[in-house]
């Protein structure tokens, strides 16, 4: 997770989704799919509130339902009983997982080891998905704060880490297009605009400097206080 959002600039939603289909062992990348079918925990949450709000507008127009009755106030357990599960299947099915902005895009690991073996260890020792929820992921990293010196706990979590990766992405990038399509932004000029809030970058061998990062990493008190969680990333 620490590293997926620290260093790589995955999000929330990408960490909980990511899997192995995704992931060329050989050339050391990620694959991010501009859509994938999925049945995790969290696509399955949202999959029963569609089933539950499509039903319910369904039944309210057919007078089940008082017209100034809202979905928050109906009975969840009247309205599961009243529902076809089989709708639920269908809407199951065709859930699927979107990265950020909608565009697929590949992320390089292959140039950390450390990062390597940590994908390695997951897929081979824990399970095909993180199956967490994002609140879950979020008290993972608090609690991992704790291994830092100096570090507020507050201060800690999945934003701060992603917005992290961003920054590093940022220096080791050498052109705002790389930038572009390795973060997954929509749009050229909103990469641009991330890019020099960022401070730029001055390198011009991303690949490189990544490999050479993963023995020495030189990263500047400027950076550690803009993120926040430079001190986690190396803990």
């Amino acid at each position: 997770m620490i590293l997926g959002l620290g260093r790589l600039a995955l999000n929330l939603v990408e960490i909980q989704h990511l899997r192995e289909a995704w992931i060329d062992w050989e050339r050391g990348e990620i694959h991010i799919p501009e859509h994938d079918p999925c049945a995790c925990h969290r696509c399955c949450i949202l999959a029963e509130r569609k089933w539950l709000q499509r039903g319910f507008r369904d039944l309210q127009q057919n007078g089940v339902f008082d017209e100034n009755t809202s979905f928050t106030e109906a009975d969840k357990g009247e309205l599961r009983e009243r529902l076809d599960p089989s709708n639920l299947e269908n809407i199951l099915y065709s859930t699927q997982f979107e990265p950020r902005n909608g565009q697929a895009r590949t992320v390089s690991f292959g140039w950390s080891k450390r990062i390597t073996g940590v994908f390695m260890n997951f897929f081979d020792n824990i399970g095909p998905y993180l199956d967490m929820k994002q609140a879950e992921i979020n008290n993972l990293i608090t609690e991992a704060a704790t291994n830092s010196e100096d570090l507020d706990r507050a201060d800690i979590g999945a934003n701060i880490l992603t917005n992290t990766g961003m920054y590093f992405m940022a220096q080791v990038c050498p052109t705002p297009k790389i930038f572009h399509d390795v973060t997954g932004y929509k749009h050229l000029h909103s990469a641009q605009d991330k890019l020099k809030e960022l401070g730029g970058h001055d390198i011009t061998s991303g690949y490189s400097i990544l490999v050479a990062s993963q023995n020495r990493l030189d990263f500047t008190s400027s950076s550690i206080n803009r993120d926040g969680a430079m001190d986690l990333l190396v803990s």
